[in-house]
């Protein structure tokens, strides 16, 4: 049973228990969702929320998980759907989101949430293998007008005047090699909308085994338009830069589980 929660204080934590004591009544088949993570069933035997007088805390747990976080305000509240604005407990912010997977118009948030989980990991993948760029741009939403497909989180990395458009590609995609496609329309659109940057390069990262038609295609781009470096990862902490020169008709396979990571040949600056 869930525990009851206090009267209203519009925008701070007594305004968030209530609505996620108004959620969790409404919802038949509610889930925890955070960026860079797997979602959460709530289950009553493993969901709490303390309230305490000027903090709201919720827990939420699996067999392998467990999540808190301080709860500061409510950001979005709709049938079925609720968004906090939340403290981790190292002093960084963040939001969770409440999703009831029984309302039809929620029911790609799981899929949605997976793509923010692999997002989250790109973002690590990238400040691994570029840590002398900045990050600038970090994006999974959909772009009809230019063609971006939420499908492959998309980045652009710069160093100076210099830049590089990134893709990545999650584990469970059933399409890895389209996201070159993918990538190469998003090179175009930045070297358009950013005329002043030199964009040099197109990075991708693909799950590991799944690189071998990607880097087919690869081979048979024009390196005179851009530099190309292709990354096999493991979806968690690994990756590792290949040389798509090396993928001929022959099956070829790289062992992630290697030790070490082997950085990058970056773009030449000039």
């Amino acid at each position: 049973m869930h525990p009851a929660l206090g009267k209203a204080l519009r925008g701070g934590p007594h305004e968030a228990s209530l609505a996620i004591e108004r959620f969790l009544k409404a919802s038949k088949k509610p889930v925890l969702i955070e960026p860079g993570h797997d979602p959460f069933t709530i289950l009553p035997d493993a969901f709490v929320a303390t309230v305490r007088p000027s903090a709201l805390t919720i827990e939420c747990w699996d067999e392998k998980r467990n999540l808190a976080r301080r709860v500061t305000r409510v950001r979005l509240e709709r049938p079925g759907r609720l968004e906090l604005a939340v403290e981790h407990f190292g002093g960084a912010t963040g939001t969770l989101t409440l999703v009831d997977l029984d309302r039809t118009v929620h029911r790609d948030a799981a899929r949605k949430g997976a793509r923010l989980k692999y997002r989250e990991r790109f973002r690590q993948s990238l400040h691994r293998q570029f840590p002398d760029w900045r990050l600038v741009e970090l994006s999974t939403e959909q772009d009809l007008h230019h063609s971006l497909s939420p499908a492959y989180p998309r980045a652009l990395l710069r160093r100076g005047r210099t830049a590089i458009a990134a893709i990545g590609v999650a584990e469970d995609s059933p399409l890895p090699e389209q996201a070159l496609s993918f990538g190469l329309i998003w090179l175009d659109h930045l070297r358009r909308r950013e005329p002043k940057l030199a964009m040099e390069a197109l990075a991708i990262f693909v799950p590991a085994g799944k690189e071998n038609h990607l880097c087919h295609r690869v081979r048979c781009l024009d390196p005179q338009a851009a530099r190309y470096f292709v990354f096999v990862h493991d979806g968690v902490s690994y990756e590792q830069q290949v040389d798509p020169l090396d993928y001929t008709n022959l099956d070829t396979k790289l062992d992630p589980g290697g030790s070490g990571r082997r950085k990058h040949r970056e773009p030449h600056t000039g």
